[in-house]
């Protein structure tokens, strides 16, 4: 039981760094050439990432999405 909890943990903090990797690629990022289907997949990504980093209790707005 023990190694499955650790196990557990560890694809956790696995799947929160990846979250906060693609946060931070996708940040700045310039979509204006992007077709409509590209710019959905990415965004889905980025808000499936942005998801899981709430759930986990991390402040995922760190990085803004979109500038003003």
């Amino acid at each position: 039981a023990q190694h499955t909890r650790q196990q557990a943990k560890g694809r956790r903090a696995d799947a929160h760094r990846e979250a906060e990797a693609l946060i931070q690629a996708a940040t700045g990022v310039d979509i204006s050439a992007w077709s409509e289907k590209q710019v959905d997949v990415a965004l889905n990504r980025v808000c499936d990432a942005r998801d899981l980093l709430l759930r986990e209790g991390t402040n995922a707005t760190q990085h803004e999405l979109v500038e003003d």
